[in-house]
């Protein structure tokens, strides 16, 4: 799993909530990848974050992207069957998701939740909240040359895609509101999903909400 992260506030408050349970699976491995132009290599990585010689702005996340794949698909070859790419404003039900892939085919697939873009040569593309790809499609994305973004990350990663010609096969995700959850609601809505998204107005709203579901899902730490 490759967690899509950046720095300061609200970031910093993202990445200690997903510290709390992103090792709590035997078979998943969680990394963090966050760019930083000064780094004297192409490539470090510090225990759970790989940090990667780019700018780290919304301009360079599809290089960013790339470059994290090639470096995974370069020191791990033949260890993963799925990548699945959250951002930083998400939950995760990590056993649920480990479930979720027995049924996955294992090549030339993509699940996310599908956004329609019709402009350009885009039709549609998987939402950058949160996309799986089969390692094959990792491989592509790691070995081609010349790769150009063409917006977003995500609307990029979709133009690939219907490229390749790579289905999006269409996934589960929950949004959180700012309101409130009575618990029977909240525990119908866990049971039914294994990705969380948080993006209200208020940051701090995310943050709070995003602690109570990893609290319901992992229990209190």
């Amino acid at each position: 799993m490759l967690i899509l992260m950046s720095h300061g506030y609200p970031y910093d408050q993202f990445r200690s909530i997903w510290r709390r349970y992103m090792k709590s699976h035997p078979d998943i491995d969680c990394y963090f990848y966050c760019g930083n132009p000064t780094l004297t290599t192409e490539y470090r990585l510090d225990e759970d974050t790989l940090w990667i010689r780019v700018p780290d702005t919304l301009d360079y996340v599809f290089e960013k992207t790339i470059r994290a794949f090639r470096y995974f698909v370069a020191t791990r070859p033949n260890t993963y069957r799925f990548l699945f790419r959250p951002n930083a404003s998400c939950v995760v039900n990590l056993n649920a998701y480990y479930e979720l892939c027995k049924t996955f085919p294992q090549e030339k697939f993509c699940s996310a939740v599908v956004v329609s873009y019709p402009q350009g040569n885009v039709s549609h593309f998987p939402s950058g909240s949160g996309f799986t790809l089969s390692f094959d499609i990792v491989n592509q994305f790691a070995k081609e040359s010349g790769l150009k973004p063409i917006y977003l990350d995500d609307v990029s990663i979709g133009y690939y895609l219907q490229e390749w010609k790579i289905p999006i096969t269409p996934a589960v995700r929950y949004s959180f509101e700012k309101r409130a959850y009575s618990s029977k609601e909240t525990t119908d809505i866990l049971s039914r999903n294994f990705h969380f998204r948080f993006r209200s107005e208020d940051r701090n709203w995310d943050i709070h909400a995003m602690k109570l579901i990893v609290d319901t899902i992992y229990g209190k730490k």
